[in-house]
């Protein structure tokens, strides 16, 4: 598979290794779908909000699909999610989430330019500085309640 999770960060693997969350689950992958969704032109970031043009119960438009397997992989590859927390954190089955990680993953593998690793890579560096700073600001708002 890809590059896209070569730089471990201390982000990824303390999201890893916090008990399955859903809430927390979801809200990370809303994250990540709303810097996709920007990075791909899907949807306007819309800070924070579920991204309903990823999301969607159907496969939605082949743009959509392509950006919830991209978010997927980035669960799975960047912030170490299970398959099965990345799954129930997009409303997806476990194996169609580990579809649109392969796909993805192939996809990047079958690059021989190189640059969809290099556009994963800094999607997923985009994502996790979103999360961060998500955090932070959640971490500041309670403790100014």
């Amino acid at each position: 598979m890809g590059d896209a999770g070569r730089a471990e960060s201390a982000v990824s693997r303390t999201v890893a290794r916090v008990s399955p969350d859903p809430a927390l689950d979801r809200a990370l992958a809303a994250c990540v779908a709303c810097v996709v969704s920007a990075h791909t032109g899907i949807a306007p970031p819309n800070g924070f909000v579920w991204p309903e043009d990823v999301f969607k119960g159907t496969r939605g438009r082949p743009e959509e699909a392509f950006a919830r397997q991209v978010v997927v992989y980035i669960l799975e590859v960047r912030f170490k999610l299970t398959m099965s927390r990345a799954a129930q954190a997009i409303g997806r089955h476990r194996t169609s989430a580990t579809h649109a990680r392969d796909v993805i993953g192939e996809w990047a593998e079958n690059d021989d330019t190189g640059g969809a690793d290099r556009w994963l890579i800094a999607l997923a560096d985009s994502a996790e500085r979103a999360w961060i700073e998500r955090c932070a600001f959640t971490a500041f708002a309670t403790e100014a309640a």
